[in-house]
């Protein structure tokens, strides 16, 4: 069984238009990165940092994760799944392929 999925860009854009939607939508990327452009209504939780933010984060809801391409969002995955959370999937290709598919970018 796999500790998360990935989900495609169309898939996440569907989940993102549901008006009953609960997903959490994360960019591990560095602070000054997200200020560069970011999934609209995305949360910046860095992966430097995320260890230390563990019990601030919600365990309630799905929690869609990702980074510039993919990497670190992957790895961030398999550290809160190692840390007990279960809802979890990362944006294949992350801001830049949402990007190349000529998405806005907050």
């Amino acid at each position: 069984m796999p500790i998360h999925t990935e989900i495609e860009i169309a898939e996440l854009q569907q989940l993102l238009e549901n008006p009953d939607c609960t997903a959490l939508v994360v960019d591990v990327r560095e602070p000054d990165e997200f200020a560069r452009g970011h999934l609209p209504g995305a949360v910046n939780w860095p992966l430097s940092r995320l260890d230390e933010r563990l019990s601030s984060l919600p365990r309630d809801r799905s929690l869609v994760l990702y980074s510039g391409h993919g990497h670190r969002s992957a790895e961030a995955c398999s550290r809160l799944y190692q840390a007990g959370f279960h809802d979890l999937c990362h944006l294949r290709g992350g801001l830049e392929a949402w990007r190349t598919s000529g998405l806005l970018v907050a």
